[in-house]
This record gives structure tokens, sequence and C-alpha cells, in this order.
């Protein structure tokens, strides 16, 4: 183990005859530690029910309610979004299936996209031989690097032809 390369540092390992050992040098070392409860996280992370949500929701609503008095008396005219217009409202099941808007654009996998995407495979005679890929930009500069060392090694192996000279 000398000069084991540990931590990013070269660990340096030497034999100490007994007599050199202090007596205490391993007391309690048996001793097992307790790990660490972390109380204030576990009880940020518990699963709340929805009565401990709606109250937690009101609460927030509350203190906010409260500043913003608090502003206001002091002269301070400051509007911000608070958590009052981020507060979800429960949706209808059958509003869901409904479009709200007629000119949002129609998404792309909806089946009567599909349906005409395969039409145009299907009816189209030409014969397609071409495959083309969409790589990320980082594996694109790869393959170049590649090729290019490719290229330089292929020169490397072919030797040059030299002109004779007559």
């Amino acid at each position: 183990m000398h000069n084991y390369l540990f931590c990013e540092r070269l660990l340096k390992c030497e034999f100490m005859p007994p007599e050199k050992v202090h007596e205490n040098l391993f007391k309690g070392s048996e001793r097992v530690f307790k790990k660490p409860a972390h109380p204030a996280v576990r009880r940020y992370n518990n699963q709340r029910s929805v009565k401990q949500k709606g109250k937690m929701a009101h609460k927030l609503l509350r203190s906010e309610k409260q500043l913003r008095k608090r502003l206001s008396k002091k002269g301070i005219d400051y509007d911000f979004p608070g958590f009052a217009t981020q507060k979800r409202r429960n949706l209808s099941k059958s509003n869901l299936d409904v479009s709200v808007s007629s000119e949002d654009p129609t998404p792309v996998c909806t089946p009567t996209v599909l349906e005409r995407r395969k039409s145009q495979i299907v009816g189209s005679d030409e014969e397609d031989t071409e495959i083309t890929f969409k790589l990320p930009l980082a594996s694109m500069q790869k393959v170049a690097q590649k090729n290019k060392k490719r290229a330089r090694l292929q020169r490397k192996v072919t030797p040059k032809k030299q002109k004779n000279k007559a």
C-alpha cells in the first residue's frame, strides 16, 4: 500500500513496532455511529393529506393577504403575482376533451395527420434508398474528428510517390 494513490494523494505506509504504537490508538473504534435524524427534513418530506394541504394553502394565502395589507398601509403600491394566482382550479372531466381555442395549431400526432402521413408513404412509388439521421451537435463533432484522424492515418500509410530524376 506504500505510495498508493488515494484521494488524489500518495499514501505513505511504514511498519511500526508494537512498542512505538500508542496504547489508546484504537480505543473506541468498535463504536457504531448513529445516523443523524434530520427531523426537519423528514417533517418537510411527509406525505400530507388533502385536509393538511388545504390548511397549508389557507395559511399561505392569509400571510400573503397580510403582506399586501402592510405594504398598502406604508404607501407602497407593489403588485406581485402571489399564491392566489397560482391556485389550481378543478377541471371537470368533460372539459378536458373539448378544445378551448380553434385558433391553436393542430398537434402533429393527431390521428388525421398520422393517416395522411401513412397515405403519402404508401402512395409514393419512388424508392427511397437514402437514410438521414439527425445527430446532436456533440456527436457530430466526434464523428468529424474521427474522420479527420482516419484521413491523416491514410495519408501516413500510403507512401508518397517520388519523381524520378532523368
